[in-house]
């Protein structure tokens, strides 16, 4: 009887994992920040070229960064499509935005604070890590800029 009892288990046992369904293996979704222009600016600020190279395997819908300012205030905007996904681009597509960084008239570095996150058709939000664009001091007042040497 015992022996009746355990193969009656086994083959339950064999008919429920028959059954399941394997888990379907998903990936998971990223984003990356990449600056074009470089993260460093001089004194007289300029255009940033942010970039956010994102992957999923469902659809994106948006892609929005923010920007926060030496002094605190954050500005948001959301990037537009730039490049659709690619095999050369690791099927990563790539979202882009111009942010106009302004002119740094102290002569203290300013450093600007980018943040990126995308939402995908599942509702579910990915965060980047933040990243820094860096504009440089101004010079002294009174100071003399010398022109670089000719060759």
């Amino acid at each position: 009887m015992q022996r009746k009892g355990w193969i009656g288990r086994l083959a339950l046992t064999l008919v429920l994992v028959a059954g399941a369904r394997p888990a379907v293996a998903q990936q998971a979704p990223w984003i990356r920040i990449f600056f074009v222009t470089g993260p460093r600016f001089r004194a007289s600020g300029g255009n940033a070229i942010i970039q956010a190279f994102v992957k999923d395997d469902v659809q994106v819908n948006t892609v929005s960064a923010s920007v926060t300012r030496p002094d605190g205030h954050t500005s948001s905007a959301k990037l537009t499509l730039f490049q659709p996904p690619l095999p050369v681009n690791h099927d990563a597509a790539i979202w882009q935005i111009i942010w106009p960084i302004p002119a740094n008239t102290v002569t203290d570095s300013a450093i600007y604070v980018v943040k990126e996150w995308m939402v995908d058709a599942q509702g579910l939000e990915t965060r980047a890590q933040p990243a820094n664009i860096v504009v440089l001091g101004a010079p002294p007042a009174g100071s003399i800029i010398k022109p670089p040497p000719k060759h």
